[in-house]
């Protein structure tokens, strides 16, 4: 069937109709079907894990693998020439002969980067397993073994503290005079009492939870036996690990899994890294033949800012936290804290949550360190204010910088929310995230701003000044 010019603009609207048509009803069964699409949507997000983390793996890992092929193996890239005279014959035979091997094949020099790039990685990781996993592991064995006894010690604190309490001096509405225990009788009387907020009859009194307490307390003298919660505690935790047995099997098979996938997510990224300009030009090439210039011009923009935001941010962070993590675990040695490398790379890995890291890592080890001596626990508090204000003033600035251009209530709001819907991985990819919506949104905002012929500067629109048409930037 041959369509006249003048039926091209119905063509065009049958055609629209149909995809409006076709994503209507699309919608309308995946929103009675939400437990399969949820379905299907999980087992499709299981499959791509491998690839997001390659995706993932080879930004982290492009900065240092771009500095290596761009200074340390940059004299690759110069044309052979006749061997120096200074060098001896065989080096300066072998270094021609990589020149000319080099020239002629310019992936060689990405390649030398690359290895060179994940020999570091994986020599790291294996230094980390090998040094710092057995000291945690240690430290945790200690902690553990060590419990009782501290907490035996907060018992006898804890009958020390009640024993001195005053009671006498306590306005009950009856005359204690000097008994170091109050009397059931006496204090169920007080209870009764019309001027008492917590006035009940003894039959209400032993009929409800408040009854009881006042029982146990008369009959106790205010002691609170910690051997006795502590053997209740162990007796429900054991019936609970019992009923959760499944529950940690599933856990360790998904262990397994995650780690199967970031080693697949490690090859994905070296090969991702080793074409990247072959990849990036494919898909410019499949977004030219079906999106108008426009488009195209629009998503690579997207794209870059996309890359730039998140790679240099998510590198920054992570070199940023094992810089706090080992001036941690030092300066803890160096005071003779307990438990350093514990407790050092806690604070280290919760430092890459921006603003609320901190806080998470050093309440956690404050509280190890109280348990085994209150002392050090204040000294190690301080020791995370003077960390944190050298991280926030000199070591951040220099290794992150501004990367991400955004307020810091735009940054604990991101690490909030992103936090509260996608869990850990929102806490610590909410700011780059948002800082890549902030840039577009405002890119967006001065444009029509600019069409507009009013000024793009935020001072502009200040409290006291006068909004007028002008493009300049202020």
């Amino acid at each position: 069937m041959k369509f006249e010019p003048s039926n091209d603009r119905y063509l065009t609207v049958a055609v629209y109709v149909l995809i409006c048509a076709l994503v209507v009803s699309v919608f309308a069964v995946a929103l009675f079907n939400l437990s399969d699409v949820w379905a299907a949507l999980r087992t499709f997000w299981r499959v791509l894990k491998p690839i997001v983390y390659g995706i993932v793996f080879a930004a982290i890992i492009s900065m240092p693998a771009r500095f290596f092929e761009e200074r340390v193996f940059a004299f690759l890239d110069r044309v052979p020439r006749a061997p120096s005279q200074k060098l001896p014959r065989p080096v300066s035979r072998f270094i021609r002969r990589v020149r000319s091997v080099t020239h002629r094949n310019p992936s060689f020099k990405r390649g030398c980067a690359l290895a060179v790039t994940y020999a570091i990685i994986v020599s790291f990781i294996i230094g980390f397993t090998v040094l710092v996993v057995p000291q945690v592991i240690t430290s945790y064995r200690e902690l553990t073994e060590v419990a009782p006894k501290y907490l035996a010690s907060a018992q006898r604190w804890l009958d020390n503290v009640l024993d001195s309490l005053p009671l006498a001096s306590i306005d009950t509405g009856i005359d204690l005079p000097g008994a170091p225990q109050p009397d059931i009788e006496d204090v169920e009387r007080a209870l009764r009492s019309p001027t008492n907020p917590l006035s009940l009859t003894v039959d209400e009194a032993a009929s409800n939870e408040t009854g009881r307490l006042v029982r146990d307390i008369g009959a106790s003298g205010l002691r609170l036996d910690l051997s006795d919660i502590i053997k209740r505690g162990l007796a429900l935790a054991l019936g609970l690990m019992s009923d959760a047995m499944p529950q940690i099997l599933g856990m360790l098979g998904t262990v397994v899994t995650e780690l199967k996938n970031i080693a697949l997510g490690l090859i994905i990224s070296f090969y991702l890294l080793f074409r990247r300009e072959k990849l990036l030009a494919q898909l410019l090439k499949f977004m030219s033949s079906w999106l108008p210039a426009p488009a195209v011009e629009a998503l690579a923009k997207v794209g870059r800012i996309t890359g730039r935001t998140f790679t240099e941010f998510v590198s920054g962070k992570i070199i940023d936290a094992i810089v706090i993590g080992v001036l941690c675990t030092v300066s803890m040695l160096i005071f003779r804290m307990p438990y350093p490398a514990l407790i050092g790379m806690l604070v280290g890995t919760t430092n890459v949550i921006p603003y609320l890291g901190p806080f998470l890592g050093a309440v956690p080890g404050a509280i190890i360190i109280f348990i085994v001596n209150p002392t050090k626990a204040v000294w190690f508090v301080l020791l995370i204010i003077v960390l944190q204000q050298l991280d926030c003033n000199f070591i951040e600035p220099y290794i992150v910088g501004d990367k991400t251009g955004l307020a810091s209530i735009y940054i604990i709001t991101s690490v909030i929310v992103m936090g509260g819907i996608f869990g850990v991985p929102g806490l610590f990819l909410g700011v780059p995230a948002f800082a890549v919506i902030y840039a577009l949104v405002k890119d967006w905002s001065e444009g029509r701003l600019a069409k507009k012929s009013l000024p793009t500067g935020t001072v502009a629109y200040a409290d006291d000044a006068e909004i007028a048409p002008d493009t300049e930037s202020s």
